[in-house]
């Protein structure tokens, strides 16, 4: 089981000393179990070696996002997309920008996702209450770009996003 994982190896970490291997290998469990704290602490320690790992970062980011640090989350997933153009890296950008009314590069961020491939098998999950929901990435895309468009009084072209994510759901 994972918590066995991380004693073991927290164990062989300890005993290794600096720098191991293994360290990414524990951010991962920690990230597991929703430790984030714990994962934080490995992730950024790793990334000090190995500062262009796309995995660390993006476990460090995702982190900082449920630590509730957007801003610090931000700078992380803006580095990870402008490396992969993933539309995922994409969707949880404008999700932190849009969080803290970064209107401004929410849809700079939006408009750079029309260049990008969205496969179908890209879908993304979503609660609403006690019930979770299920839609394609570029739907969610075409979601935040609209709530961020109706927020900066652009009613009519907001409408059209939401429109265009209705259609994929349908």
């Amino acid at each position: 089981d994972i918590a066995t994982g991380i004693t073991a190896l927290s164990y062989y970490i300890n005993e290794q000393g600096a720098n191991t291997v293994y360290e990414d290998t524990l951010a991962m469990l920690y990230m597991q179990q929703n430790s984030y704290v714990q994962c934080y602490y490995w992730a950024d320690k790793r990334l000090k070696v190995k500062p262009d790992d796309l995995v660390l970062m993006e476990m460090k980011g995702i982190c900082l996002d449920k630590l509730n640090q957007p801003k610090e989350a931000i700078t992380i997933f803006e580095k990870l997309y402008a490396k992969t153009q993933s539309p995922y890296h994409a969707y949880t950008l404008m999700e932190l920008q849009y969080s803290i009314k970064r209107l401004a590069e929410c849809l700079a961020t939006a408009n750079s996702t029309e260049k990008l491939v969205f496969k179908p098998e890209y879908t993304m999950t979503y609660n609403v209450g006690e019930q979770v929901g299920r839609t394609y990435l570029q739907a969610g895309i075409y979601n935040i770009t609209g709530l961020t468009l109706y927020d900066l009084d652009k009613k009519a072209e907001s409408k059209t996003y939401f429109e265009r994510a209705l259609a994929l759901d349908s």
